[in-house]
């Protein structure tokens, strides 16, 4: 076979179109496409015309692939024309994407889809879905996707669990909604198991509501406090005074003082009962002899103050506590927005900074603050994002921050381990202000830099500087010299400590290990004293082609919504399409380049250089429909920078 194929290709190569078809169904039948489509496509162009419906379509395709639609067009209808489904399908798809002649785009999927084509039946229902050279109707997008989905197309299955779980032409069912993501996840569609998996996360708070249901029917006095709590505060359930009370007093009966505290609270300030500060008082008192600490301190407030200022007092931080978590939820909505594939880590980090933020207005002691303050550890790739929504988390918090490599302190052999000037640096993003510096924000990067290994030129280094690192983030007072002679005191014990690294040998292979798995390898090299102090190991996984996509038609910081803008100061539009090759290509160089955002503005600046003069000199305004390296040969001179 292989000598067959060395003598057909030689014939073909010296330009005989015979032996350029012989050897394109030779490839045809291995299965090599891509190669037979090379040959059909060199013997049309020599002068072959006629031949069965299959080789016309894959000298259609041949064309579609280089981006020659003309001629795809011309040999796409010559098969659609003796029945080939696929060139019907492909015509639609030349139509849709390419000339977006919607009409024309659904009378070829149609023609496909009677023929019993899935993808064709798919791609007719998302014109309905769209709206696209159809009225937007659901229900008949709705019957497209079924008729697909029985017959396996997993696109149709992930679009019919969408419809669900919108309530699009149909009422919202989130069950059935699981069911078809679930097909489509188990088909390998990675939309559906993402989807799932935010499912689950929305699902959580009511399981956990269901497990403290469940430990407090079985006698848990705790588990009846935190159900109280639940409604007492409406968090993940609707707010209810009755019920918190009834919980509340449930776990009273059994001896739990923080019921039995916030019982008082209940009778203090009139949730859902008329105020009695007698039972208040008597609730507290109770509270306290089981060594109740808030209690105690209540007690002495209203025998010591009038009943007016508690009242005001309670009320006003009650409603600091709605307004903040109000204020949280709208800073992780608009990041999440913003920070396209990084909701859950904009999620962690802001939940973090603002539990810590609760910490320290509620707490005194830095050791106690320490404590209840949780530092997180991201493992992230260069470019994948962490500081950009750091920076952006800490400005929606109104608080200082600076983000330092740690490696600086080791690969420089840097023996002071000076890492003291990070604190002078946040004093001096605060202004100068030393307590709000205190309540700042430092990233820590390159995390996996300062592990100790066998390597004596830093061993020692990183064993000091892994022992300094500990004792701020147990909390402790430095002294630093701001200028000559001068120092001033810093308490580490209120300050944000996010610890970010790459940990290339281990995440490579993330996909294979569950978390415990995962953080008992990461703490190789490490302090165990220091190691317990992280409280949570956060993956940031790679950008999929997927991501860049939505980022480039989707998120604020899109730099295709930049380049629009930049053109707009030359009165130019930039002309392009989702649909188009453009989009879609620029995706797959930006996984190329692998540095994140980072990549794409970098791709887009090459964009801006090769049509500056265009913008400043030329009349008409931007296409960008041809895919990124046919601009890069046209504009760039084939140039990559």
């Amino acid at each position: 076979m292989d000598e067959k194929i060395d003598e057909l290709e030689m014939q073909a190569e010296s330009g005989n179109v015979d032996a350029m078809l012989n050897l394109a169904r030779e490839l045809y039948r291995m299965e090599k496409y891509e190669e037979a489509r090379k040959w059909y496509r060199m013997a049309a162009k020599l002068g072959y015309k006629d031949g069965d419906p299959i080789e016309m379509f894959m000298i259609g395709r041949a064309f579609y692939d280089k981006q020659d639609y003309e001629m795809a067009k011309l040999w796409f209808e010559k098969a659609a024309r003796l029945g080939h489904t696929g060139a019907m399908l492909y015509l639609g798809f030349l139509y849709n994407n390419v000339e977006h002649n919607y009409q024309e785009a659904k009378k070829w999927f149609e023609k496909a889809a009677e023929l019993g084509d899935s993808d064709a039946m798919f791609n007719l229902g998302f014109l309905y879905y769209r709206g696209n050279g159809a009225v937007l109707d659901f229900q008949i997008a709705k019957k497209w996707f079924e008729k697909a989905a029985e017959l396996g197309n997993t696109d149709a299955i992930l679009y019919l669990g969408l419809l669900y779980l919108n309530g699009n032409g149909v009422e919202e069912d989130k069950l059935k909604a699981k069911e078809w993501l679930e097909k489509a996840a188990e088909l390998g569609d990675k939309s559906a198991t993402l989807l799932l998996e935010k499912m689950k996360d929305e699902e959580e708070p009511q399981s956990i509501i269901e497990s403290y249901e469940k430990a407090a029917a079985s006698g848990d006095s705790d588990a009846m406090c935190k159900l109280g709590e639940k409604y007492y505060y409406g968090k993940d359930v609707e707010q209810d005074d009755l019920k918190a009370k009834a919980w509340f007093e449930k776990a009273a009966e059994l001896g739990n003082a923080r019921a039995m505290n916030f019982l008082g609270l209940i009778y203090e300030f009139g949730r859902g009962v008329k105020k009695d500060y007698q039972k208040a008082i008597e609730c507290f008192e109770k509270a306290a002899e089981l060594g109740d600490k808030r209690a105690t301190l209540l007690l002495e407030k209203m025998k010591d103050e009038d009943d007016k200022s508690i009242k005001n007092e309670e009320v006003s931080a009650i409603s600091n506590v709605n307004d903040g978590v109000k204020k949280l939820k709208n800073i992780v909505e608009d990041l999440s927005g913003k920070f396209i594939a990084r909701g859950e880590t904009v999620r962690m980090l802001a939940n973090n900074i603002y539990h810590g933020r609760r910490v320290i207005e509620t707490f005194e002691d830095g050791r106690t603050i320490r404590k209840n303050i949780t530092t997180p550890l991201i493992i992230s790739s260069t470019g994948g994002g962490k500081t950009a929504i750091v920076s952006d988390l800490a400005k929606k918090f109104e608080l200082p921050y600076v983000s330092v490599s740690l490696s600086g302190f080791t690969q420089a052999g840097y023996k002071g381990l000076d890492l003291q000037n990070i604190f002078i640096d946040l004093i001096k993003k605060a202004n100068g202000k030393v307590e709000a510096a205190e309540k700042g924000i430092v990233i820590l990067d390159e995390f996996d830099k300062i592990r100790i290994d066998d390597d004596d030129s830093h061993r020692g280094f990183n064993m000091e500087l892994q022992d300094e690192l500990l004792s701020y983030l147990e909390g402790r007072e430095v002294y630093l010299e701001t200028k000559p002679g001068s120092t001033i005191k810093f308490d580490t014990s209120r300050v944000t400590f996010i610890l970010c690294g790459a940990f290339q040998e281990i995440t490579g292979s993330y996909a294979n290990y569950s978390l415990e798995e995962m953080k008992t390898r990461i703490s190789y090299g490490y302090k165990s004293e220091l190691f317990a102090r992280i409280g949570t190991v956060h993956y940031m996984p790679k950008y999929t082609k997927s991501d860049y996509f939505n980022i480039l038609n989707n998120s604020s910081i899109s730099p295709l919504k930049n380049f629009v803008l930049t053109c707009s100061i030359y009165g130019k539009s930039v002309i392009t399409s989702p649909y188009s090759p453009f989009i879609e290509s620029v995706a797959e160089e930006a996984v190329v380049l692998d540095q994140g955002v980072r990549g794409l503005e970098n791709i887009f600046s090459n964009i801006r250089d090769w049509y500056l003069e265009d913008l400043i000199y030329g009349n008409s305004d931007i296409y960008l429909m041809a895919s990124y390296e046919e601009i890069k040969k046209d504009k760039g001179k084939g140039r990559r920078r």
